[in-house]
Formats: C-alpha cells, sequence, structure tokens
C-alpha cells in the first residue's frame, strides 16, 4: 500500500517512484531485528537498576535534542524530529516506550502500595506529567494525550484510588481544553469535526484547511466501496493530498481495497489487542503484566484514535498508524511494542503457568 500510495509522489519529490517503498523496506529489516533482539533479552534485564537509568536518561535527551540547533528537525512548526546521517527520527516514538517500561517496573514492584496517593499516585504522575509537558513544548499534544491515557489506564490495572485518578484526570483535560481553546490552529481542527453533517454550514476557508484531508479521506473510502478500485487504482494519489502515504493511509486502503480491505486491516489490528491482552492476563509476574499491557494498549489506542480521524469521528492530530503508515520511527516503536508483548508469552510459556485465572489486588482484571 505504501509503494502503491506513494509512487506518485515518490516520483514527482525524488524522480524514484520507488523512494518510499525502499525506506520503509529498510526500516522494516531494522524494526524486525530490534523486536527479534528485544525477544531474545531476558525481561529481568528490562527492570533493571541500570536500565532504568538508562531510560530515564534516554527520555530527557530525547525531550532535548529535539530542541538543539543542527540536530533537531523542524517540520511544520514543530521540533519532534532529530537529524541523523541519512535519516530523520522522531524521538517521541521511542519516549513512549520508554515511558511504559518504566511504568511498569515502578508499580509492577510487589511491595509497591499502588492504592497509596503518594506510591501510586503522586510519584509516577510528576513523572509522566513532565515527560508530558517536553512532549507539548515540541509541541506534540497527540502523542502527549496518549501517552498520558495508556499510562492512566496502567495505573487503573495496578490498583490506584480510581476517584484521585479521575480528578487528576479532570484537571488535565481543563487545562488541555484550556489550551486548545487559545490555541486558533488547533480549535480549527477541533471544531470542524462536529460539523461533517451539516456541509452547508460549514465556512468555505475550512474546506481548504482542517477539514480538507478528512473530507478528501471519506470521499476516497466512498469511492472505493465494498471492493475498491484495484490495488494500484487509486484516483487522490494522482492529486497531492498531505499525509495520505502516513496518517491517512487507511482511507487510501478503502478506496483501492474497499470495505472489505479495511475491515481486514481492522481486524488484524483487533487481533493483535485481544492477544496482547491475552498474554497480559495470563502473566502472574505483576511488571510482565503491565508491561504486556502498555504495549498492547501502546498500539491499540493510536490504531483506534487514526482509525477515527481518518473516519472524521475524531480531530486531526498527525497519528499514524501502526504498521500501515509510512515512516520508520512509528515502524521501530511498534515493532519493539511486538518485541516485548512476545518476550513476555515466551516467559509464560517457558514457566509454565498454569492455565488458571492470576491472583492480582489489582483493579482491572478483577471488575
Amino acid at each position: 500500500m505504501i509503494f502503491s500510495v506513494s509512487s506518485v509522489e515518490g516520483l514527482r519529490i525524488y524522480n524514484d517512484s520507488y523512494h518510499f517503498l525502499k525506506n520503509q523496506a529498510l526500516f522494516f529489516i531494522a524494526a524486525l531485528t530490534v523486536a527479534t533482539i528485544i525477544f531474545a533479552i531476558p525481561l529481568e534485564k528490562w527492570f533493571s537498576k541500570g536500565m532504568v537509568y538508562f531510560l530515564i536518561g534516554a527520555i530527557l535527551i530525547g525531550l532535548i535534542v529535539v530542541h538543539i540547533p543542527g540536530l533537531g528537525k523542524e517540520i511544520k512548526g514543530s521540533n519532534r524530529w532529530v537529524q541523523l546521517p541519512g535519516i530523520s527520527l522522531q524521538t517521541s516514538e521511542f519516549i513512549k516506550i520508554s515511558v511504559i517500561i518504566l511504568m511498569a517496573w515502578w508499580q509492577g514492584q510487589p511491595w509497591r502500595k499502588n492504592a497509596a496517593f503518594k506510591e501510586g499516585l503522586l510519584y509516577p504522575g510528576i513523572g509522566v506529567g513532565l515527560v508530558c509537558v517536553g512532549l507539548l513544548l515540541q509541541p506534540d499534544f497527540g502523542s502527549a494525550i496518549m501517552l498520558a491515557l495508556i499510562c492512566c489506564l496502567m495505573m487503573i490495572t495496578a490498583g490506584v484510588n480510581i476517584r484521585i485518578l479521575a480528578t487528576m484526570g479532570a484537571t488535565a483535560l481543563a487545562i488541555i481544553t484550556i489550551l486548545v481553546i487559545h490555541d486558533s490552529v488547533r480549535i480549527k481542527r477541533v471544531v470542524p469535526v462536529f460539523l461533517l453533517n451539516m456541509p452547508e454550514e460549514v465556512d468555505p476557508e475550512l474546506l481548504s484547511g482542517p477539514l480538507y484531508q478528512v473530507i478528501s479521506a471519506i470521499s476516497a473510502f466512498k469511492h472505493g466501496g465494498i471492493i475498491g478500485k484495484g490495488l494500484g487504482n487509486s484516483i487522490y494519489k494522482e492529486h497531492y493530498i498531505p499525509e495520505y502515504h502516513t496518517d491517512f493511509i487507511l482511507s487510501m486502503i478503502g478506496e483501492e481495497l474497499g470495505i472489505i480491505g479495511t475491515a481486514s486491516c481492522v481486524i488484524l489490528i483487533l487481533t493483535i489487542f485481544i492477544c496482547g491482552l491475552y498474554i497480559s492476563y495470563k502473566a502472574e509476574n505483576f511488571q510482565h503484566r503491565l508491561l504486556a499491557l502498555g504495549m498492547t494498549l501502546q498500539i491499540s489506542l493510536y490504531s483506534i484514535v487514526n482509525t477515527g480521524v481518518v473516519c472524521g469521528l475524531f480531530p486531526t492530530k498527525g497519528l499514524a498508524m501502526p504498521f500501515l503508515s509510512y515512516g520508520g520511527s512509528n515502524l521501530l516503536s511498534s515493532f519493539m511494542a511486538i518485541g516485548f508483548i512476545l518476550a513476555v508469552g515466551r516467559y509464560i510459556i517457558e514457566n509454565e503457568i498454569p492455565d488458571n485465572t492470576p491472583q492480582h489486588n489489582d483493579t482491572f482484571w478483577n471488575m
């Protein structure tokens, strides 16, 4: 799909219709290699004191390096990328993986009193909050919100006080709402989503801005119908529409492969979600359980939000579709998540955990 969608754009910009395909193929090999290495490393290594310090340092470097002239790369007004020889990487993709590992390490320790305010909410909340502030400064609202949501769900699973967490979440939501209201660019992204069913009331200027991609994506779905127009037969790729090979690739799948192709992608992501939850459920080691859950949520929630954006249900947030969108950073982080999930599954098999309900005092699985 990346080749089919990006061939015209690759020829236009780089005089090479295979440009995006070759880049993604190289990143796929790298991602598969990294996932295999993660799968092979014993899980206890990821929760060692040395690794914890390393991950904290990596997060700080990832948040700072994007702002350093000559290293950071600004694209469309955001400093989210670091420029390396021959490639650019989005550091937030690896920061969220590191934060999930640290959350699993902190709240999965057997002596941790997660129901207590300080241990369960305050300390990890401050840590996650600081990382989210760093992401907001890039600015990267989408990654900050998604990371906060993933960590909140991990906290609930760990058995924190849900009432206090809800209060903190409501406060954070209020702050985000204020930030959005006072940002003319983001308010235009949020409000028009609710006007899609009332096109006669939409300001014509919005059709060339925030609504442009969403309306085009929906049109692409309609054009594809049930069986699609066939691989390589997209009309929309002939006219440059921003992000169609990245954030909006699902709509191109809908146009070329129809509802059948789109549904197949959704079913495959749903399969990963179910398998990830099952592995998390079976893990008796609580750190492993939280790790598998966090990595599963990282893939699943991004898939849900991306699908909602493409269908006009959510505001455009610039979040890629795991495994499908063009982009090396997202592909690497998605495969890293799979590597961790499979590593937990391997640990379960090697330790012959019996097929019964794990006994934990966590909230999520006992509801």
